[in-house]
């Protein structure tokens, strides 16, 4: 399997499509803070878009994305300083940014705990009270893994990520959960979760309640979208297949809800997908494909509001949207690719989102966010 590389659209976590003769998950996702705010506005509702504003990398970088945002308003991301990632804080209502040190952060929760990568290990940064951080490395459990990154983390400071190994001669990636010692502490025990009978996994996202989404190989190849839920009431945790019919799928994120965001695959259409639990199964809604041929959710809140990317057949153009009660709002960008990353929960009648743009021509990156204004009445056409 593919680690994770420079993106044209997203940099994230590397997808191996499955074996299929349906049309390919094109790219991956990146990850979606899990939220915390469940009390959806009034029906119907107007989004409209300030922004975006650009969020300062170290000088002379080229290369800043925002990759999560806190509650609290804190976003985090890498950026390059001499060739080298590192991780950044940037403070909320800020746009200056404060290194946290070499790294490359995935999300942050309301704590302040960061979940990345740090070289090539699955990295936990925890506020140390004295204005630095306690760096914790979550693959020290792991049989001699050769690579593994941290893709997301709870409020509790539990987090999920992907290894890789060797296994009878081919490379296979696991996904894991790291659970603290207690409450966001810095210590825990890392656990392997199952997976489809693959030799690829990825954990993407998990809420507060220990609820995992990601995607696996089948024993036949194809990728397809699971959750798995923790152990309850003496039952072991357990895996579901999001799309057991077949289709090619990827779930991206998770809201304290149950609801899944990401996309799914049919023979005729990609599209940006939620998955909504009821009566103990998954009902799959497609949500339609805005201003390309294909459309990707990467991040859901409690209020059941989406962002993600529209992209044709020109791969130097992606869109960005905001989604809520069955309508696309565009996320303006600064190039003309624009992919958001994460948004936050309601905080009276708005809602921030972060991500960034980047010129396909050189590479150039830059972290964004916005701010989306919800408003009671029908959307103006």
């Amino acid at each position: 399997m593919l680690r994770a590389t420079a993106f044209l659209a997203l940099a994230s976590l590397a997808v191996a499509a499955g074996c299929t003769d349906q049309p390919a998950l094109t790219a991956p996702p990146t990850h979606a803070n899990a939220i915390v705010s469940i009390d959806p506005p009034p029906e119907p509702v107007t989004a409209s878009v300030d922004g975006p504003v650009a969020l300062e990398g170290f000088p002379g970088s080229t290369y800043n994305v925002a990759a999560a945002i806190n509650d609290g308003g804190v976003v985090v991301g890498p950026s390059s300083l001499g060739g080298v990632e590192h991780a950044v804080r940037w403070p909320a209502g800020s746009t200056a940014p404060i290194d946290v040190g070499m790294g490359r952060p995935s999300d942050i929760n309301n704590a302040g705990q960061i979940a990345g990568e740090f070289g090539i290990h699955a990295a936990l940064w925890t506020p140390n009270g004295a204005g630095g951080y306690a760096l914790t490395l979550l693959d020290a459990q792991l049989p001699s893994p050769n690579y593994s990154q941290a893709q997301a983390i709870n409020a509790n400071g539990q987090v999920v990520g992907s290894y890789q190994v060797q296994s009878n001669g081919e490379w296979v990636r696991k996904c894991f959960l790291w659970t603290p010692d207690k409450p966001n502490a810095t210590t825990g025990t890392l656990t392997t979760l199952p997976d489809l009978g693959g030799t690829f996994c990825a954990a993407a996202d998990i809420n507060s309640r220990g609820y995992v989404v990601g995607a696996s190989t089948t024993s036949k190849g194809d990728q397809h979208g699971f959750v798995w839920s923790p152990p309850s009431w003496g039952l072991p945790g357990r895996i579901r297949d999001l799309t057991p019919n077949g289709d090619p799928s990827y779930a991206s994120s998770i809201n304290d809800g149950g609801q899944i965001a990401g996309q799914h695959v049919t023979q005729t259409t990609a599209s940006a997908a939620i998955w909504t639990p009821s009566g103990g199964q998954y009902v799959l809604t497609d949500i339609g494909t805005f201003t390309g041929l294909q459309t990707w959710a990467t991040a859901i809140n409690d209020a059941g509001f989406v962002v993600g990317w529209a992209s044709g057949s020109n791969s130097a153009e992606f869109d960005a949207f905001f989604w809520q009660n069955g309508e696309f709002t565009l996320l303006p960008g600064t190039t003309s690719i624009t992919n958001p990353t994460a948004l936050t929960g309601l905080n009276g009648n708005s809602v921030q989102v972060v991500g960034l743009s980047q010129d396909a021509a050189t590479g150039v990156a830059t972290a964004l966010r916005w701010n989306v204004t919800l408003t009671q009445g029908p959307p103006t056409r």
